[in-house]
């Protein structure tokens, strides 16, 4: 993730887990391992900052933690405890560990060392992935970022391979919950056809998913690739993949074809592919995971499982040991604003309200791409901007596309990368700076400002919005109340929608009155 991370670990030590090591860290979330006392035994333990969530996100992260611990099979990464530490908002999310690394990283491998797969050890680990994604499905449950990342690899007692499927649901929820999932920032090398087209995510986006899965394991790369994201996008709906090695069999080379059919109603659903007697042999020759097996982990889980919940607490920060991360106070530059920052709330504003809409902003701007070479004129990217309407007025449309002119042209990638950089510490400082200004008289500041806007709008131009911030703060300084009109979406003509802003800005906290 882009962006200097606000921090990389929590002190969890006071709640029984002694950090082994770093594993990883974002805006508003880190990953390390961790040793439970008492037990010894290694886990995966994600911390998210709440308070980088709207009230809406933070329900969306609590019913995800939830998802995980109802799902119990042998073959997901399982669910181990939870908790919030009061007095940070941090969610920490306890799961298993998988010593074997990932898929991703053992394609990698392979391809360093000149070899491929052979055709057994790809099918044993595809039907693995197969029945833990028939699981989830028959559950009701769709994985929604399924790649070779997000796959994980232990031994089993008898020194076996064995597959874990992970990250459904925590990995949204360490991007923001559904913002990874809608605004397809970084390179979606997995995302269907239909999602490409704007078309709602399905049961058989999870089928193309794992065959480009599959595909990955016999060709060691990607099943398509380009040096632009919006050529990419061009490739998954329109064009083919390159042929997979010779040596693999013509029963393979079907199984491919059916995955990755453009076409989302003729793949096969998972139950179907459990069927196709190739798939059904090599089910039969791995034999890992018959249904007396999935009974004991689902009983076992299920211990684990109410054990866990009767553990998860809201945990005053005055435990001994505990050194938890707390949002640091605001300082006197809380609040400036320079051109680069300016830049970045600007994008990031636009990727919030992608998110809200639940648009996928690769097939939104491709419609208006009519060359097909993933670059705009400045005024065709002005008018998309403002016809989308993605609460920026037109004068602050016009200066973020004067940023992404690269010549004539505006180019979508550079586009991309300012979404990516909107996560930056920049754009996500100055957003927690003002819920922490306004947090005090947070339940005075909707009907304040409404008291403005005489004409019942839910707009208020500029003058009477900030006169609204002076009433609630007298002593508002001329630099905070410019961040505030900066953060704050706009009508095409540059009125505050005063709603929105006290929505995001200044919810207020619970039992307060109306």
């Amino acid at each position: 993730m882009a962006g200097t991370a606000i921090f990389r670990e929590v002190d969890l030590s006071g709640f029984g887990y002694k950090g082994v090591s770093h594993v990883g860290h974002g805006h508003s979330a880190s990953a390390q391992l961790v040793r439970e006392e008492g037990t010894e035994d290694i886990l995966v333990a994600k911390c998210v900052s709440l308070a980088a969530l709207n009230p809406k996100d933070q329900q969306l992260a609590h019913q995800e933690v939830f998802l995980l611990q109802e799902l119990c099979h042998p073959l997901i990464v399982s669910y181990h405890d939870s908790f919030v530490i009061d007095g940070t908002n941090i969610l920490v999310i306890l799961m298993e560990y998988c010593e074997g690394g990932d898929l991703r990283k053992l394609i990698t491998t392979k391809s360093e060392s000149g070899s491929h797969f052979s055709e057994d050890e790809v099918m044993a680990y595809f039907v693995q992935i197969v029945q833990a994604l028939q699981y989830i499905h028959s559950v009701k449950v769709l994985h929604r970022d399924l790649k070779t990342s997000n796959i994980f690899l232990t031994t089993g007692d008898d020194g076996q391979s064995i597959v874990k499927l992970g990250d459904f649901g925590i990995s949204r929820v360490l991007e923001g919950t559904c913002d990874a999932a809608v605004t397809m920032v970084g390179t979606p090398y997995y995302m269907s056809p239909e999602v490409c087209r704007s078309e709602p995510y399905n049961w058989k986006s999870d089928v193309w998913a794992l065959g480009c899965v599959l595909y990955e394991m016999c060709m060691l790369k990607h099943a398509f690739e380009s040096s632009s994201l919006m050529g990419l996008v061009y490739k998954i709906v329109s064009d083919h993949y390159d042929p997979i090695p010779a040596f693999y069999s013509q029963e393979l080379n079907d199984l491919l074809r059916q995955l990755l059919n453009k076409q989302a109603d003729q793949r096969p659903s998972v139950e179907e592919l459990l069927g196709i007697p190739f798939v059904c042999r090599h089910v039969q020759r791995v034999g890992l995971f018959q249904s007396d097996g999935v009974a004991s982990v689902q009983r076992g889980s299920a211990q684990r499982s109410s054990s866990a919940r009767g553990m998860s607490r809201e945990v005053l920060p005055s435990q001994e040991g505990q050194k938890a991360f707390c949002l640091p106070p605001l300082s006197p530059g809380a609040f400036s604003v320079g051109p680069r920052t300016r830049l970045l709330v600007l994008a990031s504003r636009i990727r919030h309200r992608l998110v809200a809409n639940r648009m996928n902003w690769i097939a939104t701007f491709a419609d208006f791409d009519d060359r097909g070479d993933g670059a705009l004129a400045p005024e065709t990217m002005r008018g998309a901007l403002a016809q989308l309407d993605l609460g920026l007025s037109m004068t602050e449309i016009g200066d973020l596309v004067d940023s992404l002119c690269e010549g004539p042209l505006v180019h979508l990638s550079s586009f991309e990368s300012k979404l990516v950089e909107a996560t930056s510490l920049e754009a996500y400082q100055l957003g927690l700076s003002a819920k922490k200004l306004l947090e005090p008289i947070a339940a005075g500041v909707l009907p304040t400002l409404a008291q403005w806007d005489v004409q019942h709008r839910r707009a208020l131009d500029t003058a009477s919005f900030v006169a609204g911030l002076q009433q609630l703060l007298p002593d508002i300084s001329a630099e905070q109340v410019e961040a505030l009109l900066l953060l704050a979406d706009k009508t095409q003509a540059g009125e505050i929608d005063y709603v929105r802003f006290s929505e995001e800005f200044a919810s207020a906290p619970a039992g307060a009155p109306p």
